[in-house]
């Protein structure tokens, strides 16, 4: 289905100019005017860093060779473990991206944003042991009297940030009700996730004089450039108020990944992925 939408857009797009005709026209209530905002709500697929387990899947496991997934001597495709860069193959249009605001410059021309940020912090806690009180009047350990220790818990960070920007080039045409745009994007995000462990209480063995400190902390983190064109059609039910659908005819994405335990050297890994008609993306606006 949305590779039949997605071929009929680009047909679309082919035939508009050529019946193209000047933005002065008197149906142009419903179209874009310099100096207008609009705000659209955006649904579908994304190139977000996958979100799946809270990013704990990037924290690097100190009892095993660094990496992610994969067997135990080959990691796995960065690009199918972190990323979903989108594709007609795999998407859920009714996902909800975010927030999109567009500036128009021209009558023709927007510049567009989108951000986000999420951060989460939980604080580490260490172990606290219980305790038990020998009552000699029975002589041994009164269980009713015994105090529970407290579990330790480990402090972890989060962090996300996605910034895309662009700028499209309008269409008018015969119909004022119906635009089409042209336009190209860039966009950055970043994801990381800190863990620092806690004294847990745990001995080496049975010498309770040797307790187990782990590595101090531990990260993972991944930085992606994305660029590309994109192509979409919107449709005006009221001036002000439309729905539209828009794709990426070309998409490109580099992905840096950087896993650290405190006290070890670094392990880097990158992805380059190159795709035809990602993002596909339902969008509703206002314009004003």
């Amino acid at each position: 289905m949305l590779k039949r939408l997605s071929i009929l857009l680009l047909a679309v797009l082919m035939i508009v100019p050529a019946k193209a005709q000047s933005a002065d026209c008197c149906e142009c209530m419903f179209a874009p005017r310099a100096g207008q905002w609009q705000f659209d709500l955006v649904t579908g697929q994304t190139g977000y860093v996958n979100d799946f387990q809270g990013l704990y899947y990037l924290l690097p496991d100190q009892n095993s060779d660094l990496g992610l997934g994969g067997s135990a001597t080959i990691g796995g495709e960065l690009a199918q473990t972190i990323f979903n860069l989108g594709s007609f193959n795999h998407n859920n249009l009714s996902n909800i991206v975010g927030l999109q605001a567009k500036y128009f410059i021209t009558n023709h021309i927007d510049l567009n944003l989108m951000a986000s940020y999420d951060l989460n912090l939980q604080p580490s806690k260490n172990y606290e042991e219980g305790t038990t009180i020998y009552d000699p009047t029975i002589g041994e350990i009164d269980n009713d009297l015994f105090v529970p220790g407290q579990k330790a818990i480990q402090g972890v960070v989060t962090n996300k940030l996605n910034v895309r920007i662009g700028s499209n080039y309008y269409f008018n045409h015969r119909n004022p009700r119906v635009s089409t745009y042209l336009g190209i994007f860039g966009g950055f995000q970043m994801a990381r996730i800190e863990a620092f462990y806690p004294y847990t209480g745990e001995y080496a063995g049975d010498d309770e004089e040797l307790a187990i400190y782990r590595a101090g902390s531990r990260a993972g983190q991944i930085l992606a450039f994305q660029g590309g064109l994109v192509a979409g059609v919107a449709y005006s039910i009221l001036p002000g108020l439309q729905f539209g659908f828009e794709v990426a005819p070309v998409a490109y994405q580099y992905s840096l990944l950087h896993l650290q335990i405190s006290g070890l050297s670094p392990y880097y890994a990158c992805n380059h992925d190159l795709k035809a008609f990602a993002f596909p993306q339902f969008k509703v606006g206002i314009r004003f």
